[in-house]
């Protein structure tokens, strides 16, 4: 019967994947996509956003666990695609930074996927056991997979619709020289549908996990996960967002171009050093906001992995307390 599930559930999950992997394909390669402009996007962005759903899109299907597979699954299509792109006659072409950028968002992703595995001792690994157990009854009927679907679809649509205005009338007027105000619409679009569409896909399965584990009578993972998550766990993400608004401070000081205007010795007018010319230009083209979205990653990354090594301590205390010896007085 479990197996029966788990066969349903992976098979709705590879469909997901190879759909999305289909769509990473035709954008890739369509012929002289161009989405730069006032209003576009940046191209860095894209492949360190398209490439790490991609490694999620194939730990979730089953392709590949661990860190080392989904990193070579992850070199294997960045290379793949820039390759194919010089190739054929679509009017792209191939680009180091582009393989750069899609290799830093893979290996985010890889270290993401690679917190969330089972740790500890017999009793944590049953947990574990039970908790997919549940989630392949889950994912095994349509109508709960059509309705995370739904769910995540619609928050990347609010989440990218509320973005833009939120960058106008929030951004613009009480921080007009910062570089979150001067991202571009799309950009906006991208990190506003993604933040609040994977948010609202995770509530979604968890609160339909949840109601699962109920009708299947096993509440016991839940009560563990109840005391996992505790203050000491959150901590974790304090360097995350730190080191995130640190360089964002850091992008804003280096993007000010009254920092390093200086008079010529002529007497001109002011000249940009060439060495900052370079710095203005490594944060044009949106490299800025993948070293931003990097420190993010790795930091929830970081709060993953301690969030399981908690969970896996609570998980086995049971067993480590009835190993104890009884009236040793």
């Amino acid at each position: 019967m479990q197996h029966s599930l788990r066969t349903r559930a992976l098979f709705h999950l590879r469909v997901v994947s190879t759909v999305y992997i289909v769509v990473l394909l035709a954008g890739t390669h369509w012929p002289r996509l161009d989405l730069s402009g006032p209003a576009g996007a940046s191209d860095k962005l894209m492949h360190f956003l398209g490439f790490g759903v991609l490694i999620l899109a194939i730990r979730l299907a089953g392709w590949g666990v661990g860190f080392w597979v989904l990193f070579l699954w992850g070199a294997f299509a960045t290379v793949f695609v820039e390759f194919t792109q010089s190739l054929l006659p679509i009017g792209r072409h191939y680009s180091i930074d582009d393989i750069v950028a899609g290799m830093v968002g893979v290996v985010v992703a890889g270290l993401l996927a690679s917190a969330v595995r089972p740790m500890g001792g017999p009793h944590a690994r049953s947990l574990h056991e039970r908790w997919m157990a549940t989630s392949w009854s889950l994912l095994a009927r349509p109508s709960p997979c059509m309705v995370i679907l739904v769910t995540g679809s619609l928050g990347v649509l609010v989440g990218g619709l509320l973005a833009i205005p939120f960058q106008v009338l929030v951004l613009v007027p009480w921080f007009p020289d910062s570089f979150v105000a001067s991202l571009k619409a799309f950009d906006l679009f991208v990190l506003g549908g993604g933040g609040v569409g994977g948010i609202a896909a995770c509530a979604c399965y968890l609160h339909g996990h949840f109601s699962e584990s109920r009708r299947l009578e096993e509440c016991g993972p839940w009560e563990v996960l109840s005391q996992a998550f505790g203050w000491r766990v959150s901590w974790c993400l304090v360097p995350a967002f730190g080191l995130s608004l640190l360089l964002l401070v850091l992008f804003d000081w280096a993007g000010d171009p009254s920092f390093f205007l200086e008079d010529s010795e002529e007497g001109g007018p002011a000249v940009l050093f060439g060495r900052w010319q370079a710095v203005h230009d490594f944060m044009l083209a949106g490299t800025a906001v993948v070293f931003v979205l990097t420190a993010l990653g790795i930091g929830l990354a970081c709060f993953l992995w301690c969030f399981m090594v908690q969970l896996a301590t609570i998980a086995d205390r049971p067993a480590q307390t009835s190993a104890e010896p009884v009236g040793s007085e």
